[in-house]
């Protein structure tokens, strides 16, 4: 469908089973269009590779409006989504526009995304990010909150995955200026 459209050159096409890591290697392609939809961990598993070391940008194609699926995905650098129905014209113009370094998102992916329920943190994920906010240590939070320290561990570990922080600090500034914790 793709090797028709102009500007595209398709470096190669792979099954589930091949090395993606080295196919990438060997062809050096611009964008890596994966389907997320065989095999979402796979697919994740795939773009986490391509994205971070390897330097490419990936597209995903999918017909899943998974909000935490397509929340994983761009916490992988994933640089877009287009829907598995999209016209190829629409493919194409997606592909050129994650190749010069624009994120896409599909307009039914977004709302999915963006939505009801667009918030991927817990109540209590947002009262102790509130609290890591104001400086205090897991063993105040946990005082305050009335948990265990683990537990206070446990839920900022989890805010940082869930907002693709590098540590508490990042996950409150993610989390404040996606209007998380307002909630």
């Amino acid at each position: 469908m793709l090797a028709g459209q102009p500007g595209l050159r398709i470096a190669a096409e792979l099954r589930p089973d091949d090395d993606v890591a080295a196919v990438v290697g060997q062809h050096r392609p611009d964008v890596v269009l994966i389907d997320f939809n065989g095999s979402p961990a796979a697919a994740l598993a795939a773009a986490r590779q391509l994205a971070g070391p390897a330097g490419c940008h990936v597209l995903m194609l999918t017909g899943q409006q998974n909000p935490d699926l397509i929340r994983d995905a761009l916490a992988v650098q994933v640089r877009g989504f287009v829907d598995k129905d999209a016209a190829p014209e629409q493919l194409a113009r997606s592909i050129r526009r994650v190749a010069a370094g624009e994120r896409v998102i599909a307009p039914a992916l977004a709302a999915a995304v963006l939505g009801p329920g667009g918030n991927p943190l817990s109540a209590r994920e947002r009262e102790v990010l509130l609290a890591a906010a104001e400086g205090l240590r897991s063993t105040e939070i946990a005082r305050r909150l009335h948990l265990a320290p683990g537990t206070v561990r446990n839920y900022l570990s989890t805010a940082i995955s869930k907002t693709g922080a590098r540590n508490r600090l990042e996950a409150v500034r993610r989390a404040q200026e996606a209007g998380w914790l307002g909630d």
